[in-house]
């Protein structure tokens, strides 16, 4: 997997924030920016995990969509 270079404008306060809080961590700033936005859409991905796997067990229940669930030949 590659890296994609981000611009972005924030206000001072919040940039300098991110700059300490990298310190903190032991990061340079990008890697504590895509921690976080890693671990923001990690989220988001284990809903949509979840509630996608929900409904393909529902819908093979069902029967109703027996065809469509198929894997493609």
């Amino acid at each position: 997997m590659g890296n994609q270079q981000l611009n972005a404008r924030v206000p001072d306060v919040i940039a300098e924030a991110a700059r300490a809080a990298a310190a903190d961590a032991g990061v340079n700033l990008g890697e504590y920016l895509a921690r976080l936005i890693d671990a923001d859409t990690r989220g988001r991905r284990a809903v949509f995990d979840a509630v996608f796997d929900q409904f393909v067990q529902d819908a093979k229940a069902s029967g109703a969509f027996d065809d469509d669930l198929q894997p493609a030949a």
